[in-house]
């Protein structure tokens, strides 16, 4: 619990700070009120090609989508929503386990040892805030920083015994910076950052109603640093 708390404390400040600096530039900006000029690019849908071969999780894929939405002048907000599913590695992995080929098909050769008798499927969703500081730049492109959270979550089930189970829990928030182009109505966005995540594992005995075993995932090198690195390519409209 006390790992939550520091994530969601963490998430909350970093919202919070970036919006009331927005704001101010907002307030400063403002020169009366003329006639007003036409608004570009109020809305932004993208789509990313990498989390299809590899997603978050290991050993699945993403199909991801993302909505940016002008909030303000130099100012958005970015909403995310995944599909998890097994990615092609997994899949590979799974054939071979399964005993085709030459080595017949002769059983489960332990835990996870055919991909059919195994379901893997999740979802994703992380909403973000972004703030356009170059002045010069109408519509939501150029340079950007801002804060995001995510949280993924994936289901491990063995179809055989479906009341024992396994959920992966990534979450995250970070900081990112990045810069967005947009020709026409063509969009391709670079961004990275770093963050702070908290990914665990829950063993599930439903029979039971009881949680068997939970564990966090670290690295002990970096315990609870979480690295952004990621591209994107959509239509403006």
């Amino acid at each position: 619990m006390t790992c939550n708390k520091k994530f969601w404390t963490l998430a909350f400040s970093l919202l919070v700070c970036i919006y009331v600096h927005a704001q101010q530039d907002e307030l400063q900006g403002f020169q009366g009120f003329t006639a007003p000029k036409p608004v570009h690019n109020q809305g932004i849908l993208k789509f990313s090609a990498v989390p299809l071969f590899e997603g978050q999780i290991a050993y699945t894929g993403e199909l991801r989508v993302i909505y940016e939405r002008k909030l303000a002048k130099r100012q958005s907000i970015t909403l995310s929503a995944s599909y998890d599913f097994p990615n092609f590695i997994l899949l590979a992995i799974g054939k071979r386990l399964s005993g085709g080929g030459r080595r017949g098909g002769g059983g489960r050769g332990g835990r996870g040892a055919s991909l059919n008798s195994v379901s893997v499927e999740g979802g994703r969703i992380a909403v973000g805030y972004r703030y356009y500081p170059l002045k010069k730049q109408e519509g939501l492109k150029g340079f950007f920083v801002g804060p995001y959270l995510s949280y993924n979550a994936v289901n491990i089930r063995d179809k055989s015994n479906a009341q024992n189970f396994e959920i992966v829990n990534y979450a995250d928030v970070c900081g990112i910076t990045g810069y967005q182009f947009i020709i026409k109505h063509f969009e391709l966005e670079f961004f990275g950052g770093l963050g702070y995540k908290n990914n665990f594992v829950t063993h599930y005995n439903q029979t039971a109603n009881a949680v068997n075993d939970q564990y966090t995932l670290k690295i002990p090198a970096l315990d609870n640093v979480k690295f952004v690195l990621q591209m994107n390519f959509g239509y403006a409209f």
